[in-house]
């Protein structure tokens, strides 16, 4: 027979090996997480206003499906950040937002977690209700959101280029690439510049617009001044990262001016990291030749 204080401390191993195979307890998308955590009035107006395309998820902390979603879930806002807006709700917490987003978008929540995507109209900011239905994994969810992106850009050729190039007032971004669909990054960037830059997707194979961009590497993207045409003023070339920060900021030096001055809130920002990081690397050097 087992006494009792074996089969206490059999119990006691048990739980331990059960929490170390679980884990600590799940936080949501706490501060620092790339998941947007929405919960008021002013989140739901700025889902209203969003030219982007979101997608959210309604839960509450003591689900366990939601619980296992999490980390598929904040893979997939790091995988698009700042390209699609990945948000959640805690549907407990934030009941009043929850039942502003059913009726606005005619929805009810029979289990969570529910994922819905809000895919924007056309141009403007009114949006669908598409419904996720797909495996809980980061790469089906962010391929489901990529097929879905707004794209403002338009494929262009040697044949169709010059119609492209003289299309008046508006300064163009062309990118090369040797993808046969546009990149999630352009995809995005069409999306925040839109009224502001016109932008060109030109194939790789094209040979008479990579000899005339004078293109050597892939992809590659330039922008053409408004007004102007390259045979009288060259195209100006982004020289950095082809990843969506340095891409977004070249295009921000070149963009017509946003009417609401978030150009020079994001220049300031990144100024301010620029000299912060200065900062910190200098001190180390003036300690050491002390």
């Amino acid at each position: 027979q087992i006494s009792t204080n074996t089969q206490a401390m059999r119990a006691v191993l048990v739980c331990a090996v059960l929490l170390a195979l679980l884990g600590p307890a799940v936080a949501f998308y706490e501060r620092g997480s790339e998941v947007i955590s929405l919960k008021n009035k002013n989140d739901f107006e700025k889902i209203q206003k969003s030219k982007f395309l979101w997608m959210i998820e309604l839960y509450r902390e003591g689900c366990g499906y939601c619980q296992q979603l999490t980390p598929e879930y904040e893979k997939t806002a790091q995988k698009l950040s700042k390209m699609v807006r990945v948000a959640a709700v805690d549907v407990e917490k934030n009941r009043e937002l929850a039942g502003q987003l059913q009726s606005a978008y005619n929805f009810q929540i029979k289990g969570v977690p529910t994922i819905i995507a809000l895919k924007p109209k056309g141009s403007g900011t009114a949006k669908e209700r598409i419904d996720y239905n797909g495996p809980r994994t980061s790469k089906d969810m962010a391929k489901f959101l990529v097929d879905r992106m707004p794209d403002f850009s338009q494929r262009v050729t040697s044949a169709t280029f010059s119609t492209f190039e003289h299309l008046p007032d508006m300064p163009k971004a062309v990118l090369f690439t040797e993808k046969s669909g546009t990149p999630p990054i352009l995809k995005a960037l069409s999306t925040k510049y839109q009224g502001r830059m016109k932008f060109a997707v030109v194939d790789k194979s094209d040979r008479v617009l990579v000899d005339l961009f004078k293109v050597k590497t892939f992809p590659a993207i330039y922008v053409i001044k408004a007004n102007t045409d390259i045979q009288t003023t060259p195209p100006i070339p982004h020289t950095g990262s082809m990843s969506f920060a340095p891409v977004d900021f070249f295009l921000m030096d070149h963009a017509l001016p946003a009417k609401d001055g978030s150009d020079a809130k994001a220049k300031d920002k990144k100024a301010g990291s620029s000299s912060s990081s200065t900062t910190t690397t200098a001190a180390p050097s003036s300690s050491s030749s002390s």
